[in-house]
């Protein structure tokens, strides 16, 4: 078989392949035997017709078949003898196939980039302490003794500041309804008893200051200037009102944190539960004490080397985070049209984030390659657990989900670069 290599750019190739006549009829004779097994002529049995009459009959269906078969046989025997890397999918082109002669076809494809490590052990890091303050565990234990917080009704005065008030409301901007501006943000539209906690720091800026002095089967109306850069975009710098009804007020009783209270909250004491309180907040800072090491390693990964990136696969994994970013974007209420001003800065930020995914990747393949860093099965079991406690599904819908290729190698790809990053961590200097 002879094959042509012409370089269109460093991890970018054109193949011409040139499949010699003795293969081809090969082929030919293979797909023909199969026609003639299963091949139904009337006047014969299935099976039963003679060679020139199948060969006659079906010439054109037995001469695709050939052709669709040798393609991806010629091609792939093509990068096993090159020992070429390839990174993206064949399309065939300029395909000549002819009964008894040659075929031939070529085909663009993309190599992984080849380039040297840089020195990946020993990277200096940033070393951090696990360190919980007693403001913060005695923060994260009244979180827990709020839950158990009961309501007392208010009756014979007006709001006042941390009181909860229920309230009835409705916003509009200029006439038009809020819901109807921003639809994803209901609770900022308007609402029927609504629980409001009477504090500056809660729901929009300046709402809740205009409750104080209010008496239970008041109406008032409330005006809202959202500021410029309110994370609602189609709302910001916009001028709103609300009418707004009191129905009732509520003054929270926060209890005591006892024995007995521990208790109720699955822990043998009050001094138990502090302890285990404080040993999940440690957890917690040692997590994010370690992202953020591996965010360093990261950027000096990508800083201390440079290769050209293949353009299938920095173009499918743009494509991937502009969904992801749209997505994202729907979810804050940004509205369509706000989106197609800004696609142009969605895209760059996009290609920009997915040629360094792409580069972390080749990098984190190598690396783990030379060290020897490979994927076992009980690292996708753990994974499989940890997606259905993440997205709350049982473990076998995740694995049936995971059994899609493109998915399974999306994961085995996220895994390997876990795997990696904690073994650098544990190889970096730590200063």
């Amino acid at each position: 078989m002879n094959v042509t290599i012409e370089d269109l750019s460093s991890c970018r190739k054109r193949l011409k392949i040139e499949v010699p006549s003795d293969r081809v009829n090969a082929m030919f004779d293979e797909v023909s035997a199969d026609f003639l097994k299963f091949a139904q002529i009337p006047g014969f049995r299935a099976g039963k017709a003679p060679k020139p009459m199948v060969l006659k009959r079906f010439s054109k269906d037995i001469d695709e078949e050939t052709r669709k078969k040798l393609l991806p046989k010629a091609y792939y025997d093509a990068v096993e003898e090159k020992k070429l890397k390839v990174v993206s999918s064949p399309q065939f082109e300029d395909v000549r196939y002819q009964r008894g002669l040659t075929m031939s076809f070529t085909t663009t494809i993309d190599l992984a980039p080849e380039f040297s490590l840089p020195q990946y052990k020993g990277i200096e890091i940033k070393d951090e302490a696990v360190a919980v303050t007693e403001e913060q565990l005695n923060n994260a234990v009244k979180s827990l003794v709020v839950m158990r917080s009961t309501f007392e009704t208010i009756q014979g005065r007006p709001v006042q500041a941390e009181d909860f008030a229920i309230i009835t409301f409705d916003g509009t901007i200029e006439g038009q309804s809020i819901k109807e501006i921003a639809p994803t943000e209901k609770m900022l539209g308007g609402a029927e008893k609504f629980w409001m906690r009477v504090n500056s720091a809660e729901f929009i800026p300046g709402f809740t200051d205009q409750l104080i002095g209010m008496n239970v089967g008041d109406k008032k109306t409330i005006l809202i200037d959202f500021a410029p850069d309110f994370r609602i975009e189609m709302l910001a710098g916009k001028k709103a009102s609300y009418e707004v009804e009191l129905h009732e007020l509520k003054a929270q009783q926060i209890p005591e944190m006892t024995d007995e209270l521990a208790i109720e909250l699955g822990q043998e004491s009050a001094a138990k539960l502090r302890e285990t309180v404080q040993k999940t907040l440690e957890q917690q800072e040692q997590q994010r004490i370690e992202g953020t090491q591996t965010n360093e390693i990261v950027k000096k990964l990508l800083d201390a080397v440079t290769f050209d990136l293949p353009e299938s696969w920095v173009s499918d994994e743009t494509q991937d985070v502009v969904y992801q970013i749209v997505s994202e974007n729907q979810t804050r209420g940004i509205a369509q049209n706000v989106m197609e001003e800004k696609k142009q800065e969605i895209y760059d930020n996009a290609s920009k984030t997915a040629k360094e995914r792409v580069k972390l990747s080749f990098i984190v393949q190598n690396i783990a390659e030379k060290e020897s860093i490979k994927i076992e099965e009980s690292d996708m079991m753990a994974e499989v657990g940890r997606m259905a406690q993440a997205y709350r599904m049982p473990m076998d819908k995740v694995a049936k989900r995971i059994s899609d290729p493109q998915v399974y190698y999306s994961v085995r790809r996220q895994i390997l670069t876990r795997k990696v990053l904690d073994f650098l961590r544990k190889e970096a200097k730590l200063v």
